[in-house]
């Protein structure tokens, strides 16, 4: 270590921000430095404050917060030093121990880039008269590279951080063939077939080993294994937002090998891009095979589920759920507020009902109608709750029905205060009636409803379906969640209900298709035949064309607009009136006496306890609906 000190002399010059010659006896006490150790540099955060630094003495090197066991200089070819970006933290990692030699820096502070550089000097010299140090960093440099293909379990490619070490290990030229490996891996994973044949054009150019290059040029053989081991991990959920330029590149090619759309179909699980999955589904699933398509389903169930498990811990916890995590399903379909709900946990519920409009939540994901009302709000929370003012509150949230009414209210209200203000007493006589009635309408609207929710649950237990039965279970046995959402795979079974994947406890038995785990590895049990292949809904067709062919059909119109004639287009120009289709009349919808009237005589032939015809109930319902929407446009 004698060196050093030349070493020191014949570069400090080209160092502006490290202190030199600093040996001041508050920096030895602070560091608790011995006597018999001389201090060569000072790197501090602050130049203020020199009690916030690194120190390196002839013996150590000291890290700027004196937590860190200090690092001997003849230890120091254990690490490998490395800073992500100008003003990161430098860190040094060993197959002991990772240790932050200086912190975060603000600013432009050059600092830690100079203190970096001089590590690396001490370490050039080091090994230059010591082979065994030079084996030592050999050592390190594979531990190195050990991290950064862990990484890819961890992040899905190769973070900044991975990215940042891997430049290091090619630099040292100590494990060249096994860095071509990484970084085609790596482009591999971002799914760019130009960028990845590129690659291996550059090593062609470095001549590198004839038959490296011809292993790297059938990836799929090498890496596509790999890569969908790590996507297909539901507990890395925390991945998928590295994994978008991968999902991008796919979604933007007009050809997929069988292999790529495997790897898309798991990309749109993590993406929730559920149409394009199952358009992928549609076209592969005899390519891929059974197998394989429940492998992707079984994924797609346990990602949701292990998601949902956050949310489940929060409501338990009594923290309040994030608003992204209010799009969330599990593989039940249950949302976070019938988390809420089935937790009884009202103050979760009252919060979860003020983050968003859940009148506008959409159902149509379940395929089966019948078992739809399972899933309104309503329903559940009157099988559940007996708490009146409760109950109304979630109809009242949750009801695409009540929203007119509301609103209809609100907007009678108005006119009764600008009237009271005007004097007009007749007016405000007459808008309290019909505030009145609105609101009489509303809380039978309520008590109906609730009714209705009741009966139809018991009718359910007496003669539903097996899944309507166990569902009301679920609801009614909150422990049912923590089994389904905490249990092991050894403990689950996935059943398919048409398009439908879901988990439950092994124990569940339905006549449904369904796989179970053995020893970790999803295997079949009893698959109807027409269960084999994933064959899309003509409803999902239908949508997907209007997603994506739309897009087709507005560039041909650009063309088509872009060199014809506008001269000698004729378009139709008839004017559809507002009333056309309504219940009520044009002197309906500008006068409330008029509306009255024409309403109570809607009323006697359509309410549900004067009619008893099918399709009374939902038809009076857009009757209300529309009288609430005529009141709260009125002038």
């Amino acid at each position: 270590m004698s060196d050093l000190s030349n070493i020191l002399k014949e570069n400090k010059k080209i160092y502006s921000h490290l202190l030199f010659g600093e040996d001041r006896p508050e920096i030895r006490k602070h560091y608790k430095i011995p006597k018999n150790e001389n201090i060569l540099v000072v790197a501090p955060l602050d130049q203020k404050n020199v009690l916030s630094s690194t120190v390196i003495t002839d013996r150590c090197i000291y890290t700027y917060n004196n937590y860190e066991e200090p690092i001997m200089l003849t230890m120091l070819c254990d690490f490998v030093f490395m800073q992500e970006a100008p003003g990161c933290p430098i860190i040094g990692i060993s197959k002991k121990r990772d240790v932050t030699v200086f912190p975060k820096q603000s600013g432009n502070s050059s600092t830690g880039r100079e203190l970096l550089h001089l590590l690396g000097v001490f370490q050039t010299n080091l090994m230059s008269v010591a082979s065994q140090l030079k084996r030592q960093y050999e050592i390190a440099i594979a531990n190195a590279l050990t991290l950064v293909r862990k990484s890819f379990h961890e992040t899905g490619i190769l973070g900044r951080k991975s990215e940042s070490l891997l430049a290091i290990i090619e630099d040292t030229k100590f494990y060249e063939a096994e860095t071509y490996y990484v970084r085609a891996e790596n482009c591999y994973r971002r799914c760019d077939c130009v960028a990845y044949d590129k690659y291996i054009n550059t090593l062609e150019e470095k001549r590198v080993r004839s038959e490296l290059i011809h292993q790297l040029r059938h990836p799929e053989e090498l890496f596509f294994e790999s890569f969908v081991r790590d996507i297909s991990n539901p507990y890395a959920l925390y991945i998928t937002q590295n994994l978008v330029g991968s999902y991008s590149a796919l979604r933007n090619k007009n050809l997929l090998s069988n292999q790529e759309a495997i790897i898309l179909s798991y990309l749109c699980i993590r993406m929730e891009d559920n149409l394009y999955l199952h358009k992928i589904l549609n076209d592969y699933s005899r390519r891929v095979g059974e197998k394989c398509v429940w492998e992707i389903m079984c994924f797609s169930a346990k990602y949701k589920n292990e998601r949902m498990s956050n949310v489940y811990n929060r409501i338990i916890s009594e923290e309040e759920v994030k608003l992204p995590e209010l799009a969330w399903v599990d593989s039940l379909y249950l949302t976070p507020l019938h988390y809420a709900l089935i937790l009884r946990n009202t103050k979760a519920v009252d919060t979860i009902l003020e983050m968003r409009d859940w009148s506008d939540y959409d159902f149509s994901h379940i395929q089966n109608e019948e078992n739809r009302i399972l899933y309104d709000f309503n329903f559940v929370a009157s099988i559940l709750y007996e708490n009146p003012h409760f109950l109304r509150r979630i109809f009242l949230k949750t009801s695409k029905m009540a929203k007119p009414i509301q609103k209809a209210i609100k907007q009678l209200e108005q006119k009764i205060y600008i009237n009271e203000k005007l004097g007009n007493e007749s007016a405000v006589l007459e808008y309290k009636l019909a505030k009145a009635d609105m609101e009489r309408e509303l809380s039978d609207l309520i008590a109906t409803t609730l009714q209705k929710n009741r009966l139809k649950a018991v009718h359910i237990f007496e003669s539903g379906n097996d899944f309507a039965k166990y569902l009301m279970r679920v609801y009614e046995n909150s422990d049912s969640l923590f089994h389904i959402l905490t249990g092991t795979i050894s403990e689950w079974r996935l059943y398919r209900d048409e398009q439908h994947f879901f988990i439950t406890n092994i124990e569940q038995e339905f006549n449904y298709s369904y796989y179970e785990w053995k020893q970790g590895i999803v295997s079949s049990k009893h698959v109807k035949l027409e269960d084999v292949l994933y064959q899309w809904t003509d409803r999902e067709a239908m949508q997907f064309e209007s997603v994506y062919g739309n897009k087709k059909e507005e560039e041909e119109k650009r063309k088509f607009h872009k060199y014809t004639d506008y001269d000698d287009i004729s378009f139709d120009v008839t004017v559809k009136t507002p009333y056309e289709g309504s219940w009520f009349s044009e002197e309906a919808h500008r006068n409330l006496t008029v509306l009255k009237k024409e309403y109570r005589s809607l009323v006697k032939q359509y309410h549900p306890d004067n009619a008893s015809e099918e399709g009374n109930s939902a038809i009076f319902q857009k009757i209300m609906s529309e009288r609430a929407e005529i009141i709260a446009a009125l002038k």
